[in-house]
């Protein structure tokens, strides 16, 4: 059975000395793991749509419970992400996040519209960086339903934020957002953060 989606590369594995094994977040068909076949050669058709953030359509070959790319069209790369480590960073946090909190299969529309969105701010600088981190954190928590107690300027500072502008006036400047909830990350959900390495293209 073939499926056809579009989806963003959340996290990828390697598999012997050519191959990867890619975790995309779909807005049609929830988090998938995709068997990608010699993607890791730069040359590879697949090189350049198996590598993390990138967004991409997929043509995706599906027996016995194995899915394997059969065709990846590539739409959006975000190499400006991949080549500011500040930005890198921040979105490896946001697939990170996305990974972990959606089993495979599970429907992932929301979370996957909320990611592509937050990605293409960072691109574009839309908001500062820290601002798009935030609004990131407090959307996606709220989509699935682990939003932390807040402070009453915290919680108007959720409610201001909107991710289809990005532009928010925090109510309490001296106050850390980022900050607080990296640390509500890390001690409740026992975050480890990997930092991608992206192979060059030759």
């Amino acid at each position: 059975m073939l499926l056809k989606t579009r989806g963003v590369v959340i996290n990828e594995e390697t598999r012997g000395e050519s191959d990867k094994i890619l975790t995309l977040a779909t807005k049609t068909c929830g988090k998938l793991r995709v068997y990608a076949r010699g993607a890791r050669r730069p040359k590879s058709k697949f090189f350049a749509g198996a590598q993390m953030f990138s967004y991409s359509d997929y043509v995706i070959y599906s027996s016995q419970n194995v899915k394997s790319a059969a065709q990846i069209d590539l739409i959006e790369s975000f190499y400006a992400i991949r080549a500011d480590y500040d930005k890198l960073r921040r979105a490896a946090f946001f697939c990170e996040t996305t990974d972990k909190f959606i089993p495979i299969g599970a429907p992932a529309e929301q979370e996957t519209f909320l990611l592509l969105k937050t990605l293409l701010a960072l691109k574009k600088n839309s908001a500062p960086d820290k601002i798009i981190y935030i609004i990131f954190c407090l959307k996606f928590l709220q989509i699935t339903g682990y939003a932390p107690k807040l402070s009453e300027s915290l919680s108007e500072f959720v409610f201001k934020s909107e991710i289809s502008n990005l532009f928010v006036n925090p109510v309490c400047d001296d106050f850390d957002y980022e900050k607080y909830l990296e640390n509500f990350f890390r001690e409740n959900f026992d975050f480890k953060l990997n930092i991608p390495k992206f192979q060059n293209e030759g």
